[in-house]
């Protein structure tokens, strides 16, 4: 039966005036709707033709998830790996493990190379910082270089670039020059207003031949200041040496292992380990490698998790006498080191944030100081190391215009830390903005459709306010005295209290100078998180990779997730 014999008659739209001829009424019902023509069988081959547009998304795609998720390229050839692609489209044949270390490798970073150029093209004040890292074998020696700046409440980052710089020694001189040359690839040279690094000489030697305004990772100098303060207690090397070699026993032996598990099975609860130690490894010129000190953070949640387990811990000592107990005196210097450093702690995580600024670090050492001057007389000898050493570095802070504006311009601070002679110094800074915004003409911001129209073009200009020097200091003067007069507000980030069109408002010129001080980040962690990562790109199963395609891998690892997936 044909599908016409269906429609009902009440379908049918019949006109109000004039009668419907019988071959009017036929035509509707032979007229059948168009139909989709089918593929023949030529275009559903070529739909995944080696260079078709859905083969080379599924390619690109492949290449996102290995970037991405720190896969092998070889996953390409594994058998599980072709069998799921057999199941999800059994017409595609996917390419080997050269075409995607050979082409789609660059090809994916060309692309997301050229979209860090177009977003960075869109914002005129940036910041940078940077570091230098190198595996346990030292093939693999890198400079890697972050971007940050400001996108409405959030403060972001992206990462430039991971240089190889295996062929040279990392002078300041030649880390400056691979910094340049990065800058220059996304003309942003003129754009950088502070650089943040750690405080090695060639770093920072290689930061002033950079930029003008540069200055040290807080997290570097309050490490210093720890170890000075560390040093006032006798026998915590002793401590900590115990509780490594009870870690690597318990990590190698399966006996010392099940022994361990055993004992929490008797106490009734979740098994919980000691935490291995992070020490710092440094290689010298006869290729002799050395241990460092261990970082502080890394000693805090040592020491933490050894008096969290204290009594399961003793336990097992007690079973194994191959290993030294630790003495009552051990374990109260392990309770004093953990009393003293928790407020630096706490401090210490709430910067490490990503939404704090530079803004944050003559506020923060501030705080840390008071705190350990007037809270610790139980430890007076440890915790005044600290504190002086630490004020030292404040002083060097306090002595950059960059981090005292900064500081101010903080809805959390103002000038709660701040002396009056960088409180003026912001004034004058706010007059010379005025002055170089004086000749932006209003007129040439009225929309495309009305400006032919000499009538608004008229009214505009008797809009403007008048730009005297009188009115404008006036103007200036006003603005700056409602921001201090103004209370601090300590619940809200400088992104979110910015990003306010009512505050723009309020403190329109002051709003302009947010993009330049307030795009700066406290410490470098961003980058050290970058090289905590990498260790997962150098697996047992990637030894051959080479150093450039490590440093591309690196990038897309990092930018894929922050700039997106789409194209």
């Amino acid at each position: 039966m044909h599908w016409n014999t269906f429609i009902s008659l009440e379908t049918i739209v019949v006109p109000s005036e004039g009668n419907v001829s019988t071959a009017e009424v036929s035509e509707i019902f032979e007229s059948e709707p168009p139909r989709k023509r089918q593929r023949g069988i030529d275009e559903c081959f070529l739909e995944f033709g080696e260079d078709s547009v859905k083969t080379k998304k599924i390619d690109r795609a492949i290449m996102q998830l290995i970037a991405s998720a720190n896969l092998p390229i070889s996953l390409v050839e594994n058998t599980a790996f072709t069998n799921l692609m057999k199941i999800v489209s059994p017409s595609l044949k996917v390419k080997g493990r050269t075409h995607f270390t050979r082409k789609e490798l660059q090809r994916v970073y060309d692309e997301y190379s050229n979209k860090l150029k177009a977003e960075l093209s869109k914002h005129e004040h940036l910041s940078i910082s940077f570091d230098c890292w190198s595996d346990h074998a030292n093939k693999y020696q890198v400079l890697a270089v972050m971007c940050h700046f400001n996108v409405e409440k959030e403060f972001v980052y992206r990462l430039l670039g991971v240089i190889d710089v295996s062929k040279e020694r990392h002078t300041g001189f030649y880390l400056s020059e691979k910094i340049k040359d990065l800058l220059e690839e996304y003309s942003i040279s003129d754009k950088v207003k502070a650089c943040l690094r750690d405080g090695a000489g060639n770093a920072a030697s290689a930061a002033e031949k950079v930029c003008g305004t540069q200055f040290d990772c807080l997290g570097h100098k309050l490490n210093l200041a720890v170890r000075e303060g560390t040093k006032k207690f006798g026998g915590l090397d002793s401590l900590m040496n115990k509780l490594r070699k009870i870690c690597n026993k318990v990590r190698k032996s399966s006996i010392s292992r099940r022994s361990w598990e055993k004992i929490w099975e008797k106490m009734e609860k979740p098994s919980l380990f000691l935490k291995k130690d992070v020490e710092v490894r440094s290689l010298l010129k006869n290729k002799r490698i050395f241990f460092l000190q261990t970082r502080w953070l890394s000693m805090y949640e040592v020491i933490s998790r050894a008096l969290e387990v204290r009594g399961e811990l003793e336990m097992f000592l007690m079973e194994d006498e191959s290993i030294a107990c630790i003495s009552l005196n051990e374990w109260e210097i392990a309770e004093s080191v953990v009393k003293l450093l928790k407020p630096v702690v706490i401090a210490v995580k709430q910067v490490q944030d990503r939404q704090f600024t530079a803004s944050s670090i003559i506020p923060l050492c501030r705080v840390i100081i008071g705190m350990l001057r007037d809270d610790n007389q139980e430890y007076k000898y440890a915790s005044t190391a600290i504190a002086d050493r630490l004020n030292l570095e404040l002083q060097i802070y306090e002595s950059i215009e960059f981090l005292q504006i900064s500081t101010l311009l903080d809805n959390r601070f103002k000038n709660c830390f701040a002396e009056q002679e960088w409180s003026k110094k912001l004034l004058q800074l706010m007059n010379n903005c005025e002055k170089d915004c004086e000749g932006c003409d209003p007129v040439n911001e009225i929309e495309a459709g009305t400006d032919t129209d000499v009538f608004a073009k008229f009214s505009m200009r008797k809009q403007r306010p008048d730009a005297s020097d009188a009115s404008r200091n006036s103007k200036i003067a006003g603005e700056y005295a409602r921001w201090f007069a103004e209370p601090v507000i300590s619940k809200v980030s400088p992104m979110e209290f910015w990003n306010n069109r009512q505050n723009q408002a309020s403190f329109q010129t002051l709003a302009k100078l947010v993009p330049i001080y307030l795009s700066t980040p406290a410490t470098t962690c961003e980058v050290e998180r970058l090289f905590s990562g990498a260790r997962y790109l150098l697996a047992d199963n990637r030894k051959q990779l080479s150093p450039e395609n490590f440093s591309k891998l690196l990038f897309l690892r990092t930018n894929i997730p922050l700039i997106g997936f789409s194209e």
